[in-house]
């Protein structure tokens, strides 16, 4: 831990937000540029920075719970990181892809997908372990994504491109 951050509602961390997740085991995690790592235990009302260097000063982007409880962080420059201990420490995964990651899901069926610049697709079936690299129709980049009701994800992009997986 560090020091307690100002309330995300009126102050600013050192660094600019791109995302929030959780509760995670009763955590909420907000990340963004510059490494930029923040948790609160108290459902936002407090946040502590995280100092991890697997994140290093890489803009994080991106996180998700795998089947088995580790986190998964995706970032620039090829940044994927996994903790095994509820976002204490992280760990660098292998480099896949030397470009961004803008998002992570995990589906109902368990599988991790990661998405980000030049139509970069991978997925996990083992929780981060290892990543098989998916086959687009296009070489777009994707921005955002969610799991549908019926389990697939869908995947939005540059040029109004909507991906969906089944």
């Amino acid at each position: 831990g560090g020091p307690a951050l100002p309330d995300m509602s009126g102050g600013a961390p050192a660094n600019p937000l791109m995302g929030v997740a959780g509760p995670y085991d009763g955590k909420l995690f907000a990340f963004g540029g510059f490494g930029e790592l923040d948790v609160s235990t108290d459902d936002g009302k407090t946040w502590q920075r995280v100092m991890d260097e697997a994140i290093g000063d890489h803009h994080a982007n991106a996180m998700t719970q795998a089947a088995d409880g580790s986190l998964i962080v995706v970032g620039e420059r090829g940044l994927l990181a996994r903790s095994i201990d509820k976002g204490v420490t992280f760990k660098a995964l292998p480099q896949i892809y030397n470009g961004s990651f803008f998002g992570a899901l995990t589906l109902p069926s368990k599988t991790l997908v990661i998405y980000g610049m030049r139509g970069n697709v991978f997925t996990s079936a083992d929780n981060g372990t290892t990543w098989k690299k998916s086959t687009l129709p296009e070489n777009i980049s994707l921005f955002g994504g969610m799991v549908d009701a019926a389990g697939n994800a869908v995947l939005v992009g540059e040029g109004d491109t909507v991906l969906r997986s089944s």
